[in-house]
């Protein structure tokens, strides 16, 4: 298929097929601006090193770049002991754990409401991440790679979650080891710029854990529409925990 949304909408495959390489890149848009906030921060979740859900920021990382004298950074340092992330328990365990984040903080974003509806009913139009926000706004630049997405629609919101596209696994399942110490370098240098405590040093002797994760929720309003997504955080300034 060409990038599109899976629904339940096509009784056939449930896939909607959006031929994009009928849009032209470059192409100036005759519409105007649409109104789009500045994202707001309302909270924050993390996975531990078994990508186990915890509800508060215990893989929060800081700011703490290296000085100009240590480098170049050797991003194979240590690369033998990486601990990689693994396959996932199930193809939705990132939308599984955003969802039990929402459940736990439903009060707090859902709208008033008598009904008594099964699910949580919440004050926002969609829910997402912004890998997907980021993938569907360079739908019309995308020339080499087709995509998938799931939308489910509960309580009003509808909720948008990636599927791994045959392709995808092909390529996940065929990566070499020089392929997977390439993605690793990103995550040791990582490490060479955070820390877990804004007032020490970073600790680039331990082995790179790529499986612990940091996420932030934020929430904005597009054109009217209220958009609640979680996005990973490599790190944050700040001179406090």
């Amino acid at each position: 298929m060409h990038s599109g949304v899976a629904t339940n909408r096509d009784h056939i495959n449930g896939t909607l097929n959006v031929n994009v390489r009928l849009h032209r890149s470059g192409t100036k848009f005759p519409g105007a601006f649409p109104r789009l906030s500045c994202p707001q921060p309302i909270g924050c979740y993390s996975l531990n090193e078994s990508r186990q859900f915890q509800d508060y920021a215990s893989n929060v990382s800081y700011l703490n770049l290296p000085h100009r004298t240590e480098f170049p950074l050797d991003l194979n340092a240590g690369i033998e002991r990486v601990q990689r992330k693994g396959e996932a328990a199930h193809k939705y365990k990132d939308i599984h754990d955003f969802c039990r984040y929402i459940c736990n903080h439903q009060q707090e974003l859902s709208r008033p409401s008598t009904d008594q509806k099964k699910g949580p009913n919440l004050s926002y139009d969609f829910v997402t991440f912004r890998g997907i926000l980021r993938q569907i706004m360079c739908t019309p630049y995308e020339r080499r790679k087709d995509y998938r997405l799931m939308a489910t629609r509960l309580n009003g919101t509808i909720y948008l979650a990636k599927v791994e596209t045959e392709a995808d696994r092909l390529e996940r399942e065929s990566m070499t080891k020089q392929q997977l110490d390439m993605c690793s370098w990103g995550f040791k240098f990582e490490q060479y710029c955070t820390t877990e405590d804004p007032k020490m040093l970073p600790d680039t002797t331990s082995p790179v854990n790529e499986a612990k994760e940091f996420d932030c929720v934020f929430h904005l309003t597009l054109n009217g529409l209220q958009l609640l997504f979680a996005a990973e955080m490599d790190g944050i300034k700040s001179n406090a925990t």
